[in-house]
């Protein structure tokens, strides 16, 4: 006999008949699992719904199911926080004033802190990553540990790519965190460029625009120009980044 299997849509029943994949929504919490030609596709329970959450609706993947926090419970990134993480507390800075200091708590010192980025690091880590405007660096802390340090920076006001430790910036003013944490890329505003931090090798690179160079053109990398670049965020897509371009009102 010649062999064959059920065309899209269908499945082999136990009774050895093609019969139609089962398409109806499942409940509320379940997905429907994929229908092959010899299974059907099953509901299955989602497993993305943190502790002290509850599914609103079904979804399209075992991780894709809507849910809210319980009651005295807030949504934070994946997970459903107690109303009490919400206290305000000073996370980093304050104690001494302002200075330049990589240390844990209230003890580390900041000089004109602007924008802020927060991420997940490869191991679950929550990383708040810092633009030290008038310290001319990139702060990171560990939210975690309360933890400050230095991720790239000299001090030094001025435009230099390479060495994370050697590099130079000119008033960065806002950062975005992708990537598992292991890029940043940093509005450096006097520079009127885009430049970006690479955690895992240390080492600091243009991303677009020409340094002391302002104006305006799009572009690609260097071809493109901004003036005081002001801000920016990572795109949801996780692949671009969106940028304020301050002086030139786009």
């Amino acid at each position: 006999s010649c062999p064959w299997e059920c065309g899209t849509g269908y499945y082999l029943s136990s009774g050895g008949a093609c019969v139609p994949c089962t398409t109806t929504a499942c409940p509320t919490g379940q997905y429907r699992q994929t229908c092959t030609p010899t299974k059907n596709g099953l509901c299955s329970a989602c497993t993305n719904g943190p502790p002290n959450s509850q599914y609103t609706d079904h979804g399209g993947g075992i991780d894709e199911c809507p849910f809210v926090c319980n009651a005295g419970y807030a949504k934070v990134g994946d997970e459903c926080k107690d109303d009490t993480f919400w206290v305000a507390k000073t996370l980093a800075g304050g104690v001494l004033g302002t200075g330049h200091l990589d240390g844990t708590g209230t003890w580390a010192l900041f000089n004109r802190p602007n924008g802020v980025a927060s991420a997940r690091g490869p191991n679950g880590e929550w990383f708040v990553d810092v633009a030290d405007t008038a310290n001319q660096l990139i702060r990171r802390i560990n939210v975690e540990t309360e933890e400050t340090a230095t991720l790239a920076g000299s001090r030094e006001r001025g435009y230099l790519n390479g060495a994370s430790t050697t590099a130079k910036f000119n008033n960065p003013v806002s950062v975005a965190t992708m990537q598992s944490a292991q890029k940043v890329f940093v509005a450096d505003k006097d520079n009127h460029v885009i430049r970006v931090v690479d955690v895992a090798s240390g080492q600091v690179s243009l991303l677009a625009g020409r340094s002391l160079f302002a104006g305006f053109r799009d572009g690609v990398a260097t071809n493109a120009l901004f003036y005081s670049p002001a801000y920016v965020t990572a795109h949801p897509d996780g692949a671009h980044v969106l940028v304020s371009d301050a002086e030139n009102h786009r």
